[in-house]
Order: C-alpha cells, then sequence, then structure tokens
C-alpha cells in the first residue's frame, strides 16, 4: 500500500512540476493601447516627427495597404476595434449604436479581467456605446496608465488623438502666421476661420494656391 501512495505521490510532484514549468513559461498578460489619430494621413508621418512611433514599427506587423471602410471617424474607429464593416456595425450615421448583443472583443478582455478603458469625453457618445470600455472621462493618459503601471494588472487602452482636427490653433500659431506674407486682402479671414472653426464644410471658404504653406 505504501508503494502505491508513492507512486501517486511521484505522479502529483510530476503533474505540479509540469503546470509549474507551464505557468512559468507562460507570458505575463499583454498590455495593450490602440492609438487612433483624427483627419490624418498616412502619407504625412515620417522618422523625423515620429521617431518613437516608426521604432516601435521595426519591432512589430505594418500594413502599407490600409484603406479606410467610411469616409468619417466613427465606422473607420469602430471597425479598427471590432473588426466589423459598416455593413454589420449598423453606425453609418450620428446617433447610431453597435448593437448590444454583438459578442466584441474589448468585452471578452473586460469579462477576463482586463481593464478596458477609454478616458476621453466624446467616447460616451451614442456611436462607442456597447463596445466594452469603461469610460474615466477627464483622466490623463500617462496618470491613466502609469497607475495600471504600478499594480500591475493588464489593460487594453483606446486613446484617440484630436489634436490634429480643426480648429488648427496651436500656441506657436500667432508667431508662425506673423512670419509669413499676406498673398491678399482675404487671406487674414481665412486664417482666423481656420484656427477658429471645428467643421469646414466643403465650399465654405475659398481657399488659395497659397494657403497650403500656413495651413501646413
Amino acid at each position: 500500500m505504501s508503494r502505491i501512495w508513492i507512486l501517486f505521490s511521484l505522479a502529483g510532484l510530476v503533474v505540479a512540476s509540469a503546470l509549474a514549468m507551464r505557468d512559468a513559461g507562460r507570458p505575463a498578460d499583454l498590455n495593450v493601447i490602440v492609438l487612433t489619430v483624427e483627419s490624418w494621413r498616412a502619407d504625412a508621418a515620417s522618422s523625423e516627427y515620429m521617431p518613437n512611433l516608426f521604432d516601435a514599427a521595426e519591432q512589430g506587423v505594418t500594413f502599407a495597404n490600409h484603406r479606410a471602410v467610411s469616409a468619417w471617424t466613427g465606422p473607420n474607429v469602430i471597425a479598427v476595434l471590432t473588426g466589423l464593416s459598416p455593413f454589420r456595425q449598423g453606425t453609418d450615421a450620428r446617433g447610431h449604436t453597435v448593437p448590444a448583443a454583438f459578442d466584441l472583443l474589448p468585452e471578452r478582455l473586460a469579462e477576463q479581467g482586463w481593464d478596458v478603458g477609454g478616458i476621453q469625453a466624446f467616447m460616451k457618445i451614442d456611436l462607442f456605446r456597447n463596445l466594452g470600455f469603461t469610460f474615466d472621462p477627464g483622466a490623463e493618459l500617462f496618470n491613466w496608465i502609469s497607475s495600471r503601471a504600478r499594480t500591475g494588472d493588464a489593460f487594453f487602452l483606446w486613446y484617440h488623438y484630436l489634436y490634429s482636427h480643426l480648429p488648427y490653433n496651436p500656441t506657436s500659431a500667432s508667431d508662425t502666421l506673423a512670419g509669413m506674407p499676406v498673398a491678399d486682402p482675404q487671406e487674414h479671414a481665412r486664417r482666423d476661420q481656420v484656427r477658429e472653426l471645428p467643421v469646414i464644410p466643403e465650399g465654405k471658404i475659398d481657399f488659395r494656391p497659397s494657403d497650403r504653406a500656413w495651413i501646413e
């Protein structure tokens, strides 16, 4: 009888050792940060202005043939976060929402204990409901990440850069524009509109070729 118990003990030790080795070799839960950018073209990116992003891209996979699936932000971002085309999302206009019954990646991660977060107030509009995010509007980006890093909890964060959207009025705008020549009497008004308006419908401003320099 003692020999049987010894065999069972050895078998248990082998199983326990195998499980320990498996867990030791298993990578820790990864933190995932999805960065999206508003009103921005890929051909405007360069390693000169974005060295860290380009260094990170060297260690990952770059999709050079990506195409937008819609003409505006909402469906494109939702497609990135869910893998759903606009025809499946049901978000082809403002006020629409992804159906709550859909089984989505952010929701699955949240169910498995990941902190699935969004920290910008615009994420609370109808378009981005039912995606599985816990919104913390007003939280500062680096503080949010740092607090999760201290606890060691795995997180999935979506952050959307809005600074490239109108109005184009950085703190350096006045000094920069003051040093640039004005091509015609109406240019001052065009400059003010670009700096102040959040949306410029096509045809509202009669832009001239000379405007390209100061807009860039």
